[in-house]
């Protein structure tokens, strides 16, 4: 359940990744956030706060990436 989960987020941050108009940072947060969902999902046993962290690291990431104002 977990990993088919983590797939879906994935495809779904890999399909934006594909469209076009996208400035480099926002390429490169979106990177990152597939790179991070990767290494979560290679985890044998993610506990909470593994999954607490990644989700803020991307978050954060994404946030700065894609707002006018730096959060």
């Amino acid at each position: 359940m977990k990993h088919r989960k983590t797939k879906a987020c994935i495809a779904a941050i890999s399909a934006a990744r594909r469209r076009s108009g996208l400035e480099p940072e926002q390429q490169q947060a979106l990177e990152f956030a597939i790179q991070r969902l990767k290494r979560l999902s290679r985890m044998k046993k993610a506990t909470n706060c593994d999954v607490h962290n990644c989700v803020a690291e991307i978050s954060e990431k994404l946030a700065n990436a894609f707002c006018k104002t730096k959060v």
